[in-house]
């Protein structure tokens, strides 16, 4: 089984702050395999044969869909998947970025995997995170379960250029007297 690719709508939303430092922030809120059904948008538009729905629009609150996203999962990425869809509460992330004279952020790629993620905010991006759907988590167990091999545990060499340890183990057991 080599890569596979999913893809789905990423959810927005921005919830005003409480505190006197910022005015909101954004937040994902979910993702969605299909365009999300029964939400009533205000306007529909296709930037970059990507749909954009903006579902709330007004003083208090924004929120839109954005999608198609692809998610692709490599058997590479096994480790992080798994880590992900065993943990008690598996996460999608989601990259942000937010381009100069843009209104909101926009999600720009889309992973289960927990190293991936991590590679991402080490390299200084935004990264937030929702919970991942249900529908995805069967297939998702299946692919790590597949994939992840677990590494073998090795011997540890001690580093012993004068054979001290050897010699105080001899002595111990009654050698070179």
């Amino acid at each position: 089984m080599e890569e596979v690719e999913l893809s789905g709508y990423v959810v927005l939303e921005w919830v005003p702050s409480q505190t006197p430092w910022s005015d909101g922030n954004w937040q994902v809120t979910a993702f969605h395999v299909a365009m999300p059904e029964g939400l009533s948008w205000s306007s529909r538009s296709e930037v970059g044969g990507r749909t954009i729905a903006v579902l709330q629009d007004d003083a208090m609150r924004k929120c839109f869909a954005m999608g198609p996203l692809p998610l692709r999962i490599f058997p590479a990425e096994a480790e992080g998947i798994y880590l992900n869809v065993t943990a008690p509460h598996p996460m999608l992330f989601v990259l942000l970025r937010c381009d100069e004279g843009e209104a909101w952020p926009t999600p720009r790629h889309v992973t289960v995997s927990q190293n991936e993620a991590a590679r991402w905010m080490d390299g200084g991006e935004w990264v937030e995170s929702c919970p991942l759907p249900s529908p995805l988590w069967d297939p998702l167990r299946v692919f790590a379960l597949a994939h992840y091999r677990p590494e073998r545990k090795r011997r540890v060499r001690r580093n012993d250029p004068l054979g001290i340890l050897k010699r105080s183990t001899d002595e111990e057991m009654g050698g070179d007297e």
